[in-house]
């Protein structure tokens, strides 16, 4: 499993969290690790995600906020 910084420009909403890694690995195969005050939300998957990943992922962030 590789962990990775979930970097965004946008409140990270949690339920869109889940339903994007879910949509790409299934419920078993990733784990979110909620971030103490100040620090960065991370995320352990398969795979590294791609930056076209993590764009779609940042653009559903910033449509639920809409």
């Amino acid at each position: 499993m590789i962990t990775q910084v979930i970097e965004s420009r946008y409140t990270v909403e949690y339920d869109v969290l889940v339903a994007f890694l879910s949509s790409m690995f299934g419920s078993a195969t990733y784990e979110i690790v909620v971030p103490d005050e100040g620090e960065k939300w991370k995320v352990k998957v398969p795979r590294e995600l791609t930056r076209d990943e993590l764009v779609d992922l940042q653009r559903k962030f910033r449509q639920a906020l809409a």
